[in-house]
């Protein structure tokens, strides 16, 4: 598979993520042990809300329902840009990681955070560095759920 194909089980993950969403699927408390709660019990697509709604709060500190939608797809094409930038850039790496190396890197960003975060000092200095884990948290997620239709019945999903 060529990088655009990641981009196009990427928009399916996306729009199956999307449903969970627009249903009211959202926690607006989100912290970072949610994130790792997540990670913990295997819930990949909690892993992304979660990531994208710890960028929105990143971008406005306040979660508002009115906006949620607008700031939700915004934070999406952030991260789809970002993804398809290092999928041409490093050709695909992901493809040939196992399940347990991406999920120990998700593990490692999420203590990344934590670690700048308990510093808080330094947390204005580093607001994008803690947005660019949350990004990558996210896609790493998405890879796992890519993976996932992978190994099951595709066209179900479509």
């Amino acid at each position: 598979m060529k990088w655009k194909d990641t981009s196009i089980l990427y928009d399916v993950v996306l729009i199956n993520v999307n449903f969970f969403v627009k249903n009211g699927y959202m926690n607006f408390n989100v912290d970072n042990n949610l994130l790792l709660v997540s990670v913990n019990q295997g819930n990949w697509i909690s892993l992304v809300n979660y990531s994208v709604l710890s960028m929105m709060k990143m971008n406005r500190r306040k979660i508002r329902k009115e906006y949620i939608m607008y700031d939700y797809d915004k934070c999406m094409r952030v991260a789809r840009i970002v993804m398809e930038k290092k999928n041409s850039d490093y050709n695909e790496a992901w493809k040939a990681m196992s399940f347990s190396s991406i999920k120990d890197i998700i593990l490692q960003k999420i203590f990344r955070i934590q670690g700048i975060q308990r510093n808080e000092c330094l947390i204005k200095k580093n607001q994008n560095k803690i947005k660019d884990n949350y990004i990558d948290i996210l896609n790493y997620a998405i890879f796992i759920l890519i993976r996932n239709i992978e190994e099951s019945d595709f066209s179900m999903l479509l």
